[in-house]
């Protein structure tokens, strides 16, 4: 599965196998960028704490010290992403996706 591919199945949905085999590739490369891995916020489970796993490392935000305290949670990524700009070297958080209503992430153009 292309990077692209992986991106259009986490954007659009799937079943959970074809969703996770999406978040890993996803969040494996490193040209997939932090939109893309937010995609995965928007899925329940698994999906959503790969998703939010790789932020971490991507981004460099410190692990609580409570495991079961990572944030999952889009519109908090989005704040944080937005206060800390120099969090990741060569990204530009402006540009965040903003969260749909429906749940699903929207990028803007």
């Amino acid at each position: 599965m292309s990077v692209h591919e992986a991106v259009r199945l986490l954007r659009h949905g799937g079943d959970f196998v074809r969703l996770y085999e999406a978040i890993i590739r996803v969040t494996s490369d490193k040209t997939s960028s932090l939109d893309d891995i937010m995609l995965g916020l928007q899925h329940p489970g698994i999906i959503k704490e790969l998703a939010a796993l790789a932020l971490h490392r991507r981004t460099r935000r410190p692990y609580p010290t409570d495991p079961l305290a990572i944030s999952m949670d889009l519109r908090d990524w989005l704040n944080w992403l937005r206060a800390h700009p120099g969090s990741t070297p060569g990204a530009s958080h402006q540009d965040a996706p903003e969260p749909a209503r429906s749940g699903a992430v929207r990028t803007k153009p």
